[in-house]
Protein backbone atom coordinates (compact mmCIF):
# COMPACT_ATOMS: atom_id res chain seq x y z
CA UNK A 1 0.00 0.00 0.00
CA UNK A 2 2.68 2.14 0.70
CA UNK A 3 4.72 1.85 -2.82
CA UNK A 4 0.81 2.51 -4.16
CA UNK A 5 0.76 5.66 -2.41
CA UNK A 6 3.96 6.46 -3.49
CA UNK A 7 3.16 5.78 -6.86
CA UNK A 8 -0.36 7.87 -6.87
CA UNK A 9 1.76 10.83 -5.41
CA UNK A 10 4.04 10.71 -8.44
CA UNK A 11 1.22 10.65 -10.90
CA UNK A 12 2.15 6.85 -12.51
CA UNK A 13 -1.14 5.67 -12.33
CA UNK A 14 -1.96 8.62 -14.69
CA UNK A 15 0.71 7.99 -17.06
CA UNK A 16 -0.10 4.72 -17.47
CA UNK A 17 -3.17 5.78 -18.40
CA UNK A 18 -2.85 8.38 -20.74
CA UNK A 19 -0.03 6.32 -22.79
CA UNK A 20 -2.72 3.91 -22.82
CA UNK A 21 -5.38 6.36 -23.60
CA UNK A 22 -3.32 7.51 -26.72
CA UNK A 23 -2.71 3.96 -28.09
CA UNK A 24 -6.57 2.94 -28.13
CA UNK A 25 -7.76 3.48 -31.44
CA UNK A 26 -11.79 2.37 -30.78
CA UNK A 27 -13.78 0.78 -28.28
CA UNK A 28 -12.45 -2.60 -28.78
CA UNK A 29 -8.90 -1.37 -28.45
CA UNK A 30 -9.59 0.53 -25.77
CA UNK A 31 -11.32 -2.52 -23.40
CA UNK A 32 -8.30 -4.65 -24.19
CA UNK A 33 -6.04 -1.85 -23.12
CA UNK A 34 -8.22 -1.65 -19.46
CA UNK A 35 -8.02 -5.55 -19.29
CA UNK A 36 -4.56 -5.86 -19.92
CA UNK A 37 -3.39 -2.86 -18.00
CA UNK A 38 -5.71 -3.60 -14.90
CA UNK A 39 -4.54 -7.61 -15.30
CA UNK A 40 -0.72 -6.48 -15.50
CA UNK A 41 -1.00 -3.88 -12.38
CA UNK A 42 -3.04 -5.92 -10.54
CA UNK A 43 -0.55 -9.25 -10.38
CA UNK A 44 1.73 -6.37 -8.85
CA UNK A 45 -0.48 -4.27 -6.32
CA UNK A 46 -3.63 -5.64 -4.55
CA UNK A 47 -7.14 -5.70 -6.69
CA UNK A 48 -8.83 -3.16 -4.53
CA UNK A 49 -5.72 -0.55 -5.05
CA UNK A 50 -6.08 -1.32 -8.98
CA UNK A 51 -10.17 -0.30 -9.12
CA UNK A 52 -9.11 2.61 -7.63
CA UNK A 53 -6.27 3.71 -9.93
CA UNK A 54 -7.99 2.86 -13.01
CA UNK A 55 -10.34 5.04 -12.90
CA UNK A 56 -8.92 7.50 -15.04
CA UNK A 57 -9.16 4.47 -17.74
CA UNK A 58 -12.33 4.46 -17.16
CA UNK A 59 -13.39 8.07 -17.01
CA UNK A 60 -13.17 8.77 -21.13
CA UNK A 61 -15.84 6.36 -21.80
CA UNK A 62 -18.59 8.60 -20.25
CA UNK A 63 -17.14 11.31 -22.43
CA UNK A 64 -17.04 9.24 -25.10
CA UNK A 65 -20.59 8.04 -24.98
CA UNK A 66 -19.48 4.34 -25.05
CA UNK A 67 -21.08 1.98 -22.83
CA UNK A 68 -19.68 1.57 -19.25
CA UNK A 69 -20.51 -1.58 -18.51
CA UNK A 70 -17.94 -3.48 -20.44
CA UNK A 71 -15.29 -1.54 -19.23
CA UNK A 72 -15.93 -1.36 -15.56
CA UNK A 73 -16.33 -5.21 -15.93
CA UNK A 74 -12.90 -5.17 -17.04
CA UNK A 75 -11.50 -3.80 -14.05
CA UNK A 76 -10.01 -6.34 -11.76
CA UNK A 77 -12.33 -6.65 -8.81
CA UNK A 78 -15.13 -8.46 -11.26
CA UNK A 79 -12.32 -11.27 -12.52
CA UNK A 80 -10.85 -12.44 -9.06
CA UNK A 81 -13.68 -14.61 -8.48
CA UNK A 82 -11.84 -16.45 -11.76
CA UNK A 83 -8.66 -17.21 -9.50
CA UNK A 84 -6.10 -14.78 -11.68
CA UNK A 85 -3.28 -12.88 -10.69
CA UNK A 86 -0.15 -13.70 -9.16
CA UNK A 87 -0.25 -11.93 -6.26
CA UNK A 88 -3.24 -9.62 -6.72
CA UNK A 89 -5.52 -10.31 -3.69
CA UNK A 90 -5.14 -10.42 0.04
CA UNK A 91 -5.85 -14.67 -0.30
CA UNK A 92 -2.72 -15.18 -2.91
CA UNK A 93 -0.69 -12.69 -0.70
CA UNK A 94 -1.09 -14.52 2.66
CA UNK A 95 -0.53 -17.93 1.07
CA UNK A 96 2.68 -16.48 -0.49
CA UNK A 97 4.38 -15.13 2.86
CA UNK A 98 2.84 -18.04 5.05
CA UNK A 99 4.48 -20.81 2.60
CA UNK A 100 7.63 -19.19 1.66
CA UNK A 101 7.38 -19.42 -1.73
CA UNK A 102 9.04 -16.69 -3.21
CA UNK A 103 7.17 -13.93 -5.43
CA UNK A 104 8.61 -14.99 -8.25
CA UNK A 105 7.94 -19.20 -7.96
CA UNK A 106 4.56 -18.29 -6.89
CA UNK A 107 3.91 -15.75 -10.03
CA UNK A 108 5.23 -17.92 -12.75
CA UNK A 109 3.71 -20.59 -11.45
CA UNK A 110 0.42 -18.23 -11.83
CA UNK A 111 1.36 -16.83 -15.09
CA UNK A 112 -0.28 -19.19 -17.60
CA UNK A 113 -3.94 -19.39 -15.85
CA UNK A 114 -3.62 -15.54 -14.86
CA UNK A 115 -3.04 -14.95 -19.06
CA UNK A 116 -5.92 -17.15 -20.22
CA UNK A 117 -7.74 -15.57 -17.88
CA UNK A 118 -7.22 -11.92 -18.98
CA UNK A 119 -8.07 -13.53 -22.59
CA UNK A 120 -10.99 -15.44 -21.82
CA UNK A 121 -12.01 -12.17 -19.52
CA UNK A 122 -11.92 -10.32 -22.57
CA UNK A 123 -12.97 -12.60 -25.07
CA UNK A 124 -16.45 -12.79 -23.38
CA UNK A 125 -16.61 -8.61 -23.02
CA UNK A 126 -15.76 -8.25 -26.77
CA UNK A 127 -18.27 -10.79 -27.29
CA UNK A 128 -21.23 -9.65 -25.17
CA UNK A 129 -20.88 -6.36 -25.75
CA UNK A 130 -19.95 -6.56 -29.43
CA UNK A 131 -22.56 -4.62 -30.64
CA UNK A 132 -22.37 -1.84 -28.24
CA UNK A 133 -18.63 -1.32 -28.96
CA UNK A 134 -19.52 -1.93 -32.52
CA UNK A 135 -21.13 1.54 -33.13
CA UNK A 136 -19.25 3.12 -29.67
CA UNK A 137 -22.58 4.13 -27.99
CA UNK A 138 -26.03 2.69 -27.34
CA UNK A 139 -25.94 2.52 -23.25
Amino acid sequence: MVITSVMARASIFRWISWVALRRAHGPRALLAILVLVAGTLSALLVNDTVCLMCTPLVWPVEAAALPALPYLLGSPSPRTPLGRDADGNPQNMLIGTLSGISYARFSAALIVPALLSLGAVLGVLLLVFRRELASGGSR
